[in-house]
Parts: C-alpha cells; sequence; structure tokens
C-alpha cells in the first residue's frame, strides 16, 4: 500500500510528499485500517490534524458498511473521504462508451489495434516499414479493416478529436500534485459548457473536426484514397453519394453522437455533483460577498458540523460577519479563492487570531486530497523497475548508507532550477 501525506507549512503553503510503501498481510479493509494506525503512529503524526483520505475509490476502501473510510471515519468523526477526482472522471468516461453500443465497439477496436502492435515487436517494425514504403493512408490491419474503413468509424473518429481535448485538458489538471477542490468546483462546469456546445451545434461548430468531415473524405490525399462506401462494417454496405452520406450522418448523430454526449454530460454531472462537503468549501472565498445568508450559513454548518463541532456555531457566524467585510473592502478584497486560503492558513498573517474557526477550514479546504495520482505514479514506478533494481543495487551492493555523499548530491541536484523545495526558508541551496 502506497501511502503520501499532503500538509501546509506556516506560510499556507501546500507540501505532498511520500510517506511510506507498506506490505499487506491481505487486501481486506481491516488489515489496511491496522496498518494505516501502525505507520501514523511511527510516525508521530496527530491524529485531530488529519482531516482528509483520498483514495481511487475501490470497493475495499469506500465500501459503506465496512470500508477503511468508514471504519477511520467511526473513530475519527471529522475525517473526509475522497474519490479521487480523475478515476471519477475515467469512469464517467467509459459508463458514456458502454452506454452506446456503438461507442463500446468503437473503443475495443481501438484497444484491439493498439495492443496488436504494441505486444509484437515484430509487426511494429513491419507496420513502421510499410509506413515508409507506402505510406500510412496504405496501410491496412487485417481483420480490422473492415470496421475501420467506414463512415461511421471515421464520424467517430472526428467526434473524438472533438471531445477528448476537452476532457484531457480536466484529466491533466487532476493529475497535478496540487490539485485542490477548486479544480471541481471552476473547471466541471466548463467542460460541460464546452460539451453542450459541441451537441448544442449539432457538429458543425466552425473550425470543429466534424464540421470537416465531408472534407476528409474527399481528400485525394487522405482518406480520399480509401473510398469508404460503407456506413458500417458488413451487413450495411452501398455505394456512396451525396444523397447516402447525408443519410450516414444523419443516422451518426441520432444513433451515436447525441446519446454518447448525452450520456457524457449526464455521468459527468453524477459522478462531480455527489462531492457532499467538499461543495461548502466554496464560500471561503470572493463568493461569500454576494452570497444569500441562508446558503452560506447552510454550508458554514455543514463544514463545522464536520470538522469543528465542538465549536460554538454562534461565535462562528460572528467570525463569519467580520470576514465578510475583509473580503468586501479589506485586505482580501480582489484576492482570488486560492489566495484567500492561503493567507487564512498562514500563521504569518493575522486571520489565524481574528478568526481561528475559518482558519483552520480553510487550511483544511487546502489539504483534503481529491485525487490519488502520486500513488499511481509511485505503482507506475515500481512497475518499471528502474528505481527498485537502483535500490537493491545499493543495498545489496553498497555503498553503505553513511558513506553516501548526501551534502555532495543535493548541490549536484540543485544546480538547476528545480520546482520543489525544502521547507527552510533560508535555505542556500533549494533558494
Amino acid at each position: 500500500m502506497d501511502i503520501h501525506v499532503r500538509y501546509l507549512d506556516q506560510e499556507g503553503k501546500l507540501w505532498s510528499q511520500f510517506l511510506d510503501l507498506i506490505c499487506l498481510t491481505d487486501g481486506k479493509a481491516d488489515s489496511i485500517v491496522l496498518a494505516l494506525k501502525n505507520i501514523i503512529q511511527m510516525k508521530g503524526i496527530p491524529v485531530h490534524f488529519i482531516f482528509g483520505l483520498g483514495t481511487d475509490g475501490a470497493a475495499v476502501m469506500t465500501g459503506k458498511h465496512n470500508g477503511v473510510a468508514k471504519q477511520l471515519s467511526n473513530e475519527w468523526p471529522w475525517l473526509l473521504s475522497v474519490h479521487c477526482a480523475a478515476h471519477r472522471l475515467a469512469l464517467a468516461c467509459k459508463d458514456a462508451s458502454e452506454d452506446v453500443p456503438y461507442m463500446a465497439t468503437f473503443r475495443d477496436h481501438l484497444e484491439h489495434l493498439h495492443l496488436y502492435f504494441r505486444n509484437s515487436a515484430n509487426r511494429s517494425a513491419s507496420l513502421k516499414a510499410a509506413a515508409e514504403v507506402l505510406g500510412v493512408c496504405e496501410l491496412k490491419v487485417k481483420g480490422l479493416y473492415s470496421f475501420l474503413a467506414t463512415y461511421r468509424f471515421i464520424a467517430a473518429l472526428h467526434l473524438q478529436a472533438d471531445v477528448l481535448p476537452h476532457l484531457a485538458r480536466l484529466s491533466k489538471l487532476f493529475q497535478r500534485e496540487d490539485v485542490m477542490f477548486l479544480a471541481i468546483k471552476e473547471q466541471v462546469p466548463v467542460t460541460l459548457a464546452l460539451l453542450k456546445g459541441i451537441k448544442d451545434s449539432g457538429g458543425h461548430q466552425p473550425g470543429s473536426h466534424l464540421a470537416r468531415l465531408n472534407q476528409s473524405l474527399d481528400d485525394p490525399l487522405g482518406l480520399g484514397t480509401f473510398s469508404i462506401s460503407a456506413e458500417q462494417e458488413r451487413g450495411r454496405r452501398g455505394q456512396d453519394n451525396t444523397g447516402a452520406r447525408q443519410q450516414y450522418w444523419q443516422r451518426f448523430q441520432s444513433q451515436v453522437m447525441d446519446p454518447y454526449l448525452d450520456g457524457l454530460i449526464a455521468h459527468l454531472e453524477r459522478r462531480f455533483s455527489e462531492v457532499g462537503v467538499l461543495a461548502a468549501f466554496g464560500i471561503l472565498g470572493p463568493q461569500s460577498a454576494t452570497l444569500p445568508n441562508d446558503i452560506t450559513h447552510t454550508h458554514l454548518r455543514t463544514l463545522v458540523g464536520k470538522f469543528c463541532s465542538d465549536v460554538d456555531f454562534d461565535a462562528v457566524l460572528e467570525e463569519w460577519a467580520s470576514f465578510k467585510e475583509q473580503v468586501v473592502s479589506g485586505p482580501l478584497k480582489n484576492k482570488t479563492q486560492l489566495d484567500i486560503l492561503s493567507d487564512l492558513s498562514s500563521k504569518y498573517e493575522e486571520f489565524g487570531v481574528l478568526y481561528p474557526t475559518i482558519s483552520q477550514l480553510a487550511a483544511i479546504a487546502l489539504t483534503v486530497q481529491v485525487s490519488s495520482v502520486n500513488c499511481e505514479r509511485d505503482f507506475s514506478t515500481l512497475n518499471r523497475g528502474d528505481h527498485l533494481a537502483a535500490c537493491m543495487h545499493m543495498s545489496i551492493n553498497g555503498p553503505e548508507v553513511s558513506d553516501f555523499p548526501y551534502q555532495e548530491a543535493l548541490e549536484t541536484f540543485f544546480r538547476k532550477p528545480r520546482k520543489i523545495h525544502c521547507s527552510h526558508n533560508n535555505c542556500t541551496l533549494c533558494g
């Protein structure tokens, strides 16, 4: 089991670091909980400072009755369990594909095409040699060509060329090491609006790939060389003409494109509307000055009830009234939500004294993990084997750990500009 920790320094700066890799006796929830408690105790981490648990959403982690998150929250009621945003996005995309039979088949054939060449060095070499001799447009893959050289497949490729860049940007954002709840709050609605724009335009957005579909099919240096005349694979072949192509498009739009986009939008809304407590953190920003009191008080009560249940709520409301004035006309005016949260969390600002509860909630908002991609990257590193082999060489062959030139290694590492820095303010190496 791979564990990362996310924390704030005294300046309110966010850090994420690898904590440990634990060997489990089995994959049961009880064993995972015991291992987590042991490592927390061994590292000397106070449990009352642990407010979030980010997981990949596996049943053993998120099970409602006896999952890891359930067991831990029974002991630590303030603990918030979050299903990784990147995993939720992947599940939404998969669900949307499986809802439309053709898109599920489309995805499977692309995977088969990829694996056909990836799993064989000889095939990959043959593909490269053929591309040099014949040109890419002349290449055919036996068994898949009858599916690929169809109007519906080409149209689906153009659809994905319009959709995937928006999903890819969201996915890359969710894979950032410092991603936080603001990414869900701000960027998911943007992606939904872009997908709805594709749907509402009927595939005719200026500059889109779908708008250039017929042009691509007629390109004599590209797809035009294939003379694609079938709507789908076997059983629906016919000679292509302008009328038939229009019919192909209408059927593709009604049977594939519209259902797929509707499903993708619906699954994204469902996966990311159930963010619960995370949504309440949205009040800790510039919008606090404009939201109605009933909404802000409801979200504030949710946050206080989850993380600060021993605090008098009337006292929190007094903090809130003063905090709103800071946002409207004080030093927090015209600042972004991220800047406001960082200022509230910093030990060097006065806000921790003025608003102890709201400052604590701001710190929690920054540190609650909404993605488990750091752990996924660790497992990818292990699967590659390069770092593991290097560690084995050092452990077995030496030199001794005590003989390692740590200072020299650090100096060499920081000779180039680095994104990471140590937590010491006056460090001469990484500063």
